[in-house]
């Protein structure tokens, strides 16, 4: 996760040369009390973000040179602090054992229109309901849990002649959707590290495949195309097994190349025809895929392999990650 720069020295510089020393100071303890406790990197991922800065540095910049602190507006500054320490402290590491899962949902949720526009069909409300029914109340639990040691610890970090004490502004909805936000920033921002991540183990796996040299003829399999294995696929669970396959249309097929049927069992297919390992993002696909069509089972269809992340991802979605042969195994043995 992306951690955030501020410079303070130059924030003080901005306070001395426009007489708002205690302005300057109150940011200081505010950023460095963050520092402490390991969260200011919540804080400008969520709230800062929030409120349309580019970085938390001008956020907290706005606050020296246009500020007015009084007892109202320092109940909002410290709701924002304990929410990210509260956000560090209980909910970052289920968080990032969540986000996968989360993103298994994505290329549901999202679909094109007949323009060629991505059209939010519903990703904005996966995200709402994982802040309604997980993320807010580890936050609320932290914070009640802590109440006398917050009130305790406000004392120290408030503006001269302000006050603040933990109460009715847990009810305040601003602050529910302001967690709305990290969470989505989290989200984008792991969206980038993997893809970023995966580009990598793909530039290496193409390496390894361009090194390597072998004897062996090349077959079939070797020239077929994606669609050409789904179909070639789709004909050998037909022919040598006593369930039904079926190609699915390929443009909006919601992350599923087959869907198969019979014997009360139901599974969706994601085929992976690469020369090279198989990443995040077919497990994702085939996660999302189950959802969508209500099959009992995903499953990744992989000659080449899998990477580790993938291997791991799938143990956590229930995704199977197979070969063609051991998928063909598997179903003959279930439709016995």
């Amino acid at each position: 996760m992306k951690d955030c720069h501020i410079d303070l020295e130059y924030i003080n510089s901005v306070a001395r040369g426009l007489n708002r020393i205690e302005y300057g100071n109150f940011v200081t303890n505010y950023i460095n009390a963050l520092k402490e406790n390991d969260a200011l990197k919540w804080f400008c991922l969520g709230f800062a973000k929030h409120h349309k800065n580019e970085n938390c540095q001008d956020y907290f910049l706005s606050i020296v040179r246009y500020g007015a602190i009084s007892n109202g507006t320092i109940d909002v500054h410290m709701m924002r602090f304990w929410i990210s320490v509260a956000v560090q402290s209980e909910l970052s590491q289920r968080l990032d054992k969540d986000i996968d899962v989360l993103l298994g949902y994505k290329p549901s949720s999202i679909c094109v229109d007949e323009f060629g526009d991505k059209v939010d069909n519903g990703w904005s409300n996966v995200i709402s309901s994982y802040v309604d029914n997980k993320a807010w109340g580890f936050v609320l639990r932290f914070l009640l849990k802590n109440k006398d040691y917050i009130n305790k610890s406000s004392k120290s970090l408030v503006f001269p002649g302000t006050s603040f004490k933990l109460g009715f502004a847990l009810h305040d909805s601003t602050y529910y959707l302001e967690l709305h936000d990290i969470i989505s920033y989290r989200v984008r921002e792991y969206e980038e590290e993997l893809k970023s991540s995966l580009e990598e183990e793909e530039d290496l796996l193409l390496v390894e495949n361009n090194n390597f040299s072998g004897d062996s003829e090349m077959n079939m399999l070797d020239v077929m195309s994606g669609i050409e294995f789904e179909h070639y696929l789709a004909e050998r669970i037909n022919n040598e097994t006593t369930m039904h396959a079926e190609v699915t249309k390929g443009s909006g097929d919601q992350g599923a190349d087959l869907i198969i049927r019979g014997k009360g069992l139901s599974a969706v297919i994601q085929s992976k025809h690469y020369s090279s390992k198989v990443g995040n993002k077919a497990i994702q696909e085939a996660f999302s895929a189950r959802q969508y069509y209500g099959t009992g089972l995903a499953i990744v269809v992989a000659n080449a392999g899998y990477t580790r992340s993938a291997w791991q991802l799938a143990e956590k979605t229930g995704v199977l990650a197979m070969t063609e042969d051991s998928i063909l195994d598997f179903i003959k043995t279930l439709s016995k």
